[in-house]
């Protein structure tokens, strides 16, 4: 490939071509309204930006993902039932109740369940 060659690959070459592929897309609204809302954040509060942070969100995100992977499954089998979300909702009340009404799990914080009234 001679100099003038590559030159004219370099010319052609977009970088931004990406970007404006992104941007045509019907969605692009909300991944711009997350970026600028994960932009603020990070400005607005110091702890927005830690790995802690991070770890927490990514987290609460995995139950989602698996509930999500696993109607998918459902749905590709052809056993078509979206009642997932309920019976997630569901059984998470269901076991926060228990937790709390147990004293089965306190996660390390200085929760304690409510006393009855006979204890002393």
């Amino acid at each position: 490939m001679t100099g003038k060659e590559a030159e004219q690959a370099r010319s052609n070459f977009d970088i931004w071509l990406p970007l404006r592929r992104l941007l045509q897309l019907e969605e692009s609204g909300i991944l711009i309204a997350l970026a600028l809302l994960c932009l603020a954040l990070a400005v607005a509060s110091p702890n927005f930006r830690t790995a802690y942070n991070l770890a927490v969100v990514v987290r609460q995100a995995s139950f989602v993902a698996l509930v999500a992977l696993g109607e998918t499954l459902v749905l590709l089998l052809g056993g078509i039932d979206l009642s997932v979300g309920n019976a997630a909702g569901f059984s998470a009340i269901v076991g926060a109740l228990m937790m709390t009404g147990l004293g089965v799990c306190r996660l390390g914080s200085s929760f304690r369940p409510p006393r009855h009234s006979g204890s002393p």
